[in-house]
């Protein structure tokens, strides 16, 4: 079909603009507007190998805009890459292609050492939205930087939203079903962590959920 030649032709063009310092990172965000996973190798070298820092940082984002599971390991491993704004673009991706795979690499990246690398890493773990990444939301509570503790309130609403209407796949996933609807988008993390420690407890219901928060909110917030 002459649509596909054409973007087959596209695809090798940017791919050579790639190798030019004056154009590689408009390249990488074209390839990715192609959302076709024909670029992923050529995106996969620039993010790897290229020497500039903005152009493996486009690299990344780009093959997050394709969002193909192909992808996952080389963004994986870009997570370990000298330079912050590449791993935070490498674990957007990592959300934004919203596979599984992805959250090993994700969970390891909370414990480096970079404060902005642990919160992407939690904003893309909150994209995927699975139910394995709730043990480790959860954890990052009681982080000791207070941004990162607020990075966490958001994935866990962000995966409660996503398992709303599932079958429950443990408890841990059914307590965050009962409680994250009511958590707040400015949820003081202490009291999330004591809300949903409650429902993993079986000591609240739905019915009876917006009067422990109230209380929960007055007695953290005294």
């Amino acid at each position: 079909m002459p649509i596909e030649r054409e973007i087959k032709k596209e695809i090798e063009k940017q791919a050579k603009f790639l190798e030019d310092p004056d154009f590689s990172a408009t390249a990488a965000e074209k390839l990715g507007d192609t959302k076709r996973p024909e670029a992923i190798p050529s995106l996969v070298k620039a993010l790897k190998n290229h020497p500039r820092t903005w152009t493996r940082q486009m690299a990344a984002y780009a093959l997050g805009q394709i969002g193909h599971p192909k992808a996952i390991p080389a963004l994986a491993e870009a997570l370990q890459d000298p330079n912050e704004g590449v791993r935070c673009s490498a674990a957007s991706a990592l959300g934004n292609i919203r596979h599984s795979k992805a959250i090993p690499p994700l969970v390891k990246a909370l414990e480096h050492p970079h404060d902005e690398t642990r919160r992407s890493a939690l904003w893309a773990l909150g994209l995927i939205g699975d139910s394995k990444g709730i043990p480790h939301a959860l954890r990052a509570l009681k982080h000791p930087d207070s941004v990162t503790r607020k990075y966490a309130v958001t994935a866990l609403r962000r995966i409660s939203n996503h398992i709303q209407g599932m079958p429950a796949k443990n408890k841990e996933s059914k307590a965050l079903q009962l409680v994250g609807p009511y958590i707040e988008t400015k949820e003081n993390p202490m009291v999330v962590h004591k809300i949903y420690q409650a429902a993993l407890k079986g000591e609240i219901s739905l019915d009876d959920i917006n009067v422990h928060l109230k209380i929960l909110r007055k007695q953290t917030n005294a």
